[in-house]
């Protein structure tokens, strides 16, 4: 029997494993990719220039960081009222939600002139980057699945790193030469651009995935399943990594190295670099390599390097060396750290995504939180600690959950014989 054609899904199709699945076209991940460079914008951007907004609002950049983190808490109360319902609708409906409410937080952003306004952006952003993240991720598992979605997934969160070197550069050097108010506004138009890209090309195809009724049910199927728990545990630490060099790298080499503004985002756009390489070769290295060997080799490297980076005070150049390095990595892991939790939670894809999201904002929160703390208390220096100790955490648990999934995945045993039996591996542990 052939094949349906897909070309023409709607809104309206059915739910349901067995349904047709859209290809991965190029007109697909075009909007894929775009959506990913967009939905990273307003916080790379926040991060750029998180030293001259301190310097004209009148607070130090650890106090800036740490009111950072109302966005995190707002993003923590999103994703759980979310995570029951998100398999409920279409991803490019949350997706189109979510860059209105963007393009709304960096013109908030643009226009703020006391520390109170930036609240306003920090809740509204707080909201969108739960719903694009969250469904951007949990999108292509709607469309394909296998080693077709491992390298979908690499050219996604590929993307992410796609502003360090576009956008970020470019609000670099429009703050040098006008305003950080600028860059805000090169968001704005970054999102209206995304919002019109996600409309043409990506599907409007329901999730194959189940919704939970309520949040308490949700969290009793995820505590049932095995690994789950252990693998967001793990993906929450990576994030708290992330999001201290994300959140203090720009100011640490405005600060400490004494270098402008655009070349801190010289640095930035190098790493992310990095990251998109890595990406989007990462899924032909999982099939190679294999995921767990991906995360936990990955994590030690990722973990090494930045605490390295950060306090062992070396010069500009091995550390931006350094933090490169760790943004390939980090390249690699976030792949292979979303293609675990797919694994973990085949059927509640949305819902898991939603919580790794929940699971970014609360490691955010910790990175950034904890990151502001130790740079009031020992410099730059101090946030090598914060890195030091998310990055051995994530390890830890990241091989746990693996080690549930191998054990979960285990084939039971069948009626042999005895002699059949005691000879199988099973009988042998």
């Amino acid at each position: 029997m052939a094949r349906p054609d897909t070309s023409s899904l709607t809104d309206s199709e059915t739910r349901g494993h067995d349904r047709p699945r859209v290809s991965l076209s190029p007109r697909v991940i075009t909007g894929l990719v775009v959506a990913g460079l967009a939905a990273t914008t307003n916080a790379q951007i926040f991060a750029l220039l998180l030293s001259p907004i301190a310097n004209d609002l009148g607070l130090s950049v650890p106090r800036l960081g740490a009111l950072r983190t109302i966005e995190e808490f707002v993003a923590i109360a999103t994703g759980l009222a979310l995570t029951p319902v998100i398999d409920r609708y279409a991803r490019r409906h949350l997706l189109l939600i979510g860059f209105v409410l963007m393009a709304t937080a960096a013109l908030l952003a643009s226009m703020s002139v006391h520390p109170v306004m930036l609240i306003g952006y920090f809740v509204i952003d707080g909201v969108s980057k739960i719903l694009l993240f969250a469904s951007l991720l949990a999108l292509p598992s709607d469309l394909t699945r296998g080693p077709a979605l491992d390298r979908a997934l690499g050219f996604v969160i590929g993307s992410f790193a796609l502003t360090g070197f576009t956008t970020v550069p470019l609000a670099g050097l429009l703050a040098d030469e006008l305003s950080w108010r600028a860059g805000f506004g090169l968001a704005v138009g970054i999102a209206v651009a995304a919002f019109a890209v996600t409309l043409v090309t990506l599907p409007g195809v329901r999730p194959a995935a189940h919704a939970h009724s309520s949040v308490v049910e949700q969290f009793r199927v995820i505590a049932a399943l095995p690994g789950l728990l252990a693998g967001l545990i793990g993906a929450m630490f990576r994030f708290a990594m992330y999001a201290s060099v994300v959140n203090y790298t720009s100011a640490y080499f405005v600060d400490d190295f004494g270098v402008d503004v655009s070349v801190a985002g010289l640095y930035f756009s190098l790493g992310s670099l990095g990251f998109l390489g890595a990406s989007v070769v990462s899924g032909y290295l999982l099939a190679r390599v294999g995921g767990t060997r991906a995360l936990i080799g990955g994590g030690i490297i990722t973990g090494i390097l930045a605490t390295i980076a950060y306090g062992a005070g070396l010069p500009l150049a091995l550390t931006g060396f350094a933090l490169f390095v760790a943004a390939v990595a980090m390249g690699i892991l976030e792949n292979a750290s979303t293609a675990l939790l797919f694994r973990l939670a085949p059927d509640h894809r949305g819902a898991a995504m939603s919580l790794n999201e929940l699971g970014a904002a609360g490691g955010s929160m910790l990175g950034i939180g904890a990151g502001a703390l130790a740079l009031r208390l020992d410099g730059y220096s101090g946030i090598s600690v914060i890195l030091g100790l998310s990055g051995a955490i994530a390890v830890i648990t990241t091989w746990l959950a693996a080690q549930a999934e191998r054990r979960a995945v285990r084939p039971l045993p069948t009626a042999t014989s005895p002699a059949q039996t005691a000879g199988s591996p099973r009988s042998q542990r």
